[in-house]
């Protein structure tokens, strides 16, 4: 969960950096919005969404005691920049475990990978590992390998996609994404926080 946090928090360091740069105006909170996703099934491409607010220089609140970043954390970035007259809008996975080859990891992303090609979004993919090599889990076969691999084959053809790996690197399931989606870019993040920098290329698309 802090992860995410962390790396959300660079994402918006990122967008104010670019507001700060000569803008004619300051950055405002509205111009980063973060919504996280969820798939009620894994048999329909239906999508629930809810608003991740920025709250007192963090993404989760003092009081939480329940994690809202679970595994696998799928968000919709919108983000308005001074040298765009749009906003700038993609599709972010972030997977705060060093390895998962589950079934239900897979076919949710695949749903948006879907998404991602149907609607012409960009897609990033973000592997946050552990600084430290941790044990490691036993791989399963999930079962669905092949249409998992197609989603990301078929949303790499379409749209802009690329992996930010941090920390020890993708593993299972996360490695065959890396592999499908082709553009990778190695962080080399102590504690897989974030620079400004590299998280400046991912608001920039």
């Amino acid at each position: 969960m802090e992860e995410v946090n962390r790396a959300l928090l660079a994402l918006r360091a990122a967008v104010a950096a670019q507001w700060h740069k000569g803008a004619e105006k300051s950055f405002d909170e509205s111009y980063l919005m973060v919504e996280e996703l969820s798939f009620p099934t894994t048999t329909s491409n239906e999508v629930l969404s809810k608003r991740v607010q920025y709250t007192e220089g963090s993404y989760i609140l003092a009081n939480q005691t329940s994690s809202p970043f679970s595994g696998l954390a799928l968000f919709q970035v919108t983000a308005r920049l001074p040298k765009t007259v749009e906003p700038v809008s993609f599709y972010m996975s972030m997977e705060s475990r060093s390895l998962d080859t589950s079934r239900t990891r897979q076919i949710n992303l695949c749903q948006l990978l879907q998404r991602a090609h149907e609607r012409k979004i960009p897609f990033i993919n973000v592997v946050l590992g552990s600084s430290v090599i941790g044990p490691q889990r036993t791989r399963r076969s999930s079962g669905i390998t092949a249409p998992f691999l197609a989603a990301a084959t078929d949303a790499a053809k379409c749209v802009p996609t690329m992996s930010l790996i941090a920390g020890t690197g993708a593993r299972g399931s996360n490695a065959l994404l890396c592999g499908a989606l082709r553009r990778v870019v190695l962080l080399d993040a102590p504690g897989c926080t974030y620079s400004v920098e590299s998280s400046s290329r991912i608001a920039e698309g």
